[in-house]
């Protein structure tokens, strides 16, 4: 939820910061990839008790998709991809424990 809501805080931040500058050309990417990532990885942490699959695609989707614009922070990216990772063996667990 904390990557999230990070996400969602940069895009408003970004989107504004371009609204000021004037310059709207780079709105559409400051936007929808982090406040796009941003709602993929809300929803995919809300839908993770009920649908564990659906949760791990939309969160890959949300994180992979807010690396471009995060990548300059080096520390973002890294957190993006450890979700991801942990979000997978999350699910591997999970269908292992099904199993037995």
């Amino acid at each position: 939820m904390a990557v999230g809501v990070l996400l969602l805080v940069l895009g408003v931040a970004e989107t504004v910061r371009t609204v000021r500058s004037g310059d709207l050309s780079g709105l559409p990417f400051w936007f929808g990839t982090l406040v796009g990532g941003a709602a993929c990885v809300l929803v995919g942490t809300l839908l993770a008790d009920r649908r564990p699959g659906t949760a791990v695609a939309l969160t890959t989707i949300g994180c992979l998709v807010a690396i471009p614009p995060t990548m300059w922070t080096v520390v973002v990216p890294v957190l993006l991809g450890t979700l991801v990772v942990v979000w997978i063996r999350g699910l591997r667990v999970t269908h292992a424990t099904q199993l037995a």
